[in-house]
C-alpha cells in the first residue's frame, strides 16, 4: 500500500526516470549489467543509465546496446571506469548504427565512456558510427583518460567533419599530442557545430595549439611540430605528470616573460576570413603551451578568432609575465565570461598592469583566476615590519592591533592596486588570487585579511 502511490507515479504517461548503478556495493560486471538491462528495458520510461565503476567489459556493452540503445530507451549512457576496449568499442558502435536505422528509434544523445581501456582502435571503430550517421543525434562524448593517441584523434577528426550534431567533444588526457590537435584544427575548419571542446593534459605545444587554430596547415604538422623529438607523442617536450610540466618546460617558461608584448596580430598569425572558430568553450589546461602558446591565442583572439567564446581554461601551462600579459589584453576586447590562468606564481609590473586594465574595462568576465604573487619586496616588508613589531611589544600586544609608533606597510603592493581597480567594476563575481595567500607569513592570514569581492 505505501508504494502504490509512487508506482502510479512512474507508470503515468511522460515521466522519464534516471537510473544510477555506479554506487553498488561490489561491481555488478558483464552478467550483473546484462540482468539488469533486460529488466530496463521494459521500462518505457527510462532515459539516463550511469553505470560507472562496475567492471563493464565487452559481454555487458553488447547487452548494453542491444537491449537499451538499439531499441532506442536510452538518451544518456555513462559507462565511465570500466574495462572497455576495442571489442567493446565495437560493439557499441554496431548498436550505434542499429539504432540510426530505426526511423522510429530515439537517438543516444550522451555518452561518457571516459576513463576505459579504449585505444585509437576503438576510437575508430566508435568514429566509423558517427560518421554513418552524420545526423544521429549524439551530441555528447566523453572519452577523456583513454590512451587513444594521435591516431584516435584523426579518427575522431575524420567524424567531425561528417557529423553536424556532436556540441561537446571530451578528450582530456587522451595522449593526442600536436599531431592530434592538427587533426582536429583541420575538421574544426569545416565543423561549425562543435561547442566545447576539452583537450587538457595532451602534451600539446605552442605549435600544436597553432595547428589546431588552423594557423599552420595540417599538411606541414608531421614536419613542423617536431615529431622527430617526441612532440607528436601525445606526451611533449619535458611533460611531467600532473602539471604537464618537466624541468625542460620550466627553462622555458623564462621565454620573454619580461618582454613586453603588444599584443597586436603577427603576420601569418591570423584567422583565415570568415574562418575563425565556432566554439563556445574551449579547455587547454594542463599542456606545455608556455608564453609563446598564450601569446598566439591571444593575437587569434584579437582578429576575432574566436566571435563565440565564452569560457576558456588555460590553467597550469606554465605562462610566465609576458604570456600572461598579453591574453589579459586580449580579454579585454573579447565576450569571455569565465577564465582560467591559474599556474606557476607570475610577479612584476607586466602582468600586474594588464590584470588592473582588465578589472577597469566593463568586459562580460564573470570569474577570473590569476597566477600573480605579491613581489619578493612586499613580501620582505611585511615580515620585517611583523617581527619590529614582536621585538618591541611582545606577543600580547602583537596580536591585538595596536602598532605603537611602527609604520604598517598595509597590504602587498600588487593587492592595493587590483582592489583600486575593482572599485568601477560592476560585472565581475569571482576573482581568485591562488598565490597572495600561500606566499604570506601564516600568521598574517588573521591581521591582513582583504576581502576583494566586498571592496
Amino acid at each position: 500500500r505505501a508504494c502504490a502511490p509512487l508506482l502510479a507515479f512512474l507508470r503515468a504517461p511522460g515521466v522519464q526516470l534516471h537510473c544510477d548503478l555506479s554506487r553498488c556495493a561490489s561491481p555488478l560486471a558483464d552478467d550483473g549489467i546484462a540482468r539488469c538491462a533486460a529488466v530496463l528495458a521494459r521500462d518505457a520510461s527510462l532515459r539516463s543509465l550511469d553505470v560507472s565503476h562496475n567492471a563493464v567489459g565487452a559481454l555487458g556493452a553488447r547487452e548494453l546496446g542491444r537491449v537499451l540503445i538499439t531499441q532506442g530507451l536510452l538518451h544518456t549512457l555513462t559507462i565511465a571506469d570500466n574495462r572497455l576496449d576495442c571489442e567493446a568499442l565495437g560493439e557499441l558502435a554496431r548498436a550505434l548504427l542499429r539504432a540510426a536505422t530505426d526511423a522510429g528509434a530515439s537517438a543516444l544523445t550522451a555518452l561518457d565512456l571516459s576513463f576505459n581501456h579504449i585505444e585509437a582502435e576503438g576510437a575508430a571503430s566508435l568514429a566509423a558510427a558517427l560518421r554513418a550517421r552524420p545526423r544521429g543525434g549524439l551530441r555528447t562524448l566523453v572519452l577523456s583518460g583513454n590512451r587513444i593517441g594521435p591516431v584516435g584523434a584523426e579518427a575522431l577528426a575524420s567524424a567531425l567533419r561528417a557529423d553536424v550534431s556532436l556540441q561537446t567533444l571530451r578528450l582530456r588526457a587522451c595522449h593526442i599530442g600536436d599531431t592530434g590537435a592538427a587533426g582536429l584544427g583541420a575538421a574544426l575548419l569545416v565543423n561549425r557545430a562543435l561547442a566545447e571542446l576539452d583537450l587538457g593534459a595532451n602534451g600539446i605545444s605552442a605549435a600544436g595549439l597553432e595547428a589546431l587554430l588552423g594557423l599552420r596547415p595540417a599538411s606541414a604538422s608531421a614536419s613542423g611540430l617536431g615529431l622527430g623529438s617526441g612532440e607528436g607523442s601525445g606526451l611533449g617536450p619535458g611533460f611531467g605528470p600532473g602539471l604537464g610540466l618537466g624541468p625542460a618546460s620550466a627553462a622555458s617558461r623564462s621565454e620573454a616573460s619580461n618582454e613586453e608584448d603588444d599584443g597586436l596580430p603577427t603576420p601569418g598569425l591570423l584567422p583565415p576570413p570568415g574562418q575563425g572558430l565556432a566554439l563556445d568553450r574551449l579547455f587547454l589546461r594542463a599542456n606545455v603551451l608556455l608564453d609563446s602558446g598564450l601569446r598566439t591565442l591571444a593575437r587569434y583572439m584579437a582578429c576575432n578568432g574566436f566571435p563565440k567564446l565564452r569560457s576558456l581554461d588555460l590553467g597550469q601551462n606554465g605562462a610566465g609575465a609576458g604570456g600572461l600579459a598579453a591574453m589579459l589584453r586580449a580579454l579585454v576586447c573579447s565576450e569571455v565570461t569565465e577564465c582560467l590562468l591559474d599556474g606557476p606564481a607570475v610577479e612584476g609590473k607586466l602582468a600586474l598592469s594588464a590584470a588592473c586594465a582588465l578589472l577597469r574595462s566593463q568586459t562580460p568576465l564573470r570569474t577570473l583566476v590569476l597566477p600573480l604573487a605579491p613581489s619578493a619586496a612586499a613580501f620582505k616588508s611585511q615580515l620585517d615590519f611583523k617581527s619590529q613589531l614582536g621585538s618591541n611589544l611582545g606577543a600580547d600586544c602583537l596580536n591585538s592591533g595596536s602598532s605603537n609608533g611602527v609604520t604598517d606597510p598595509g597590504p602587498p603592493d600588487a593587492l592595493g592596486k587590483l582592489a583600486r581597480a575593482l572599485e568601477g567594476n560592476t560585472t565581475l563575481t569571482s576573482l581568485e588570487l591562488e598565490h597572495f595567500q600561500s606566499r604570506l607569513h601564516p600568521g598574517f592570514n588573521r591581521d591582513f585579511n582583504w576581502d576583494l569581492n566586498s571592496r
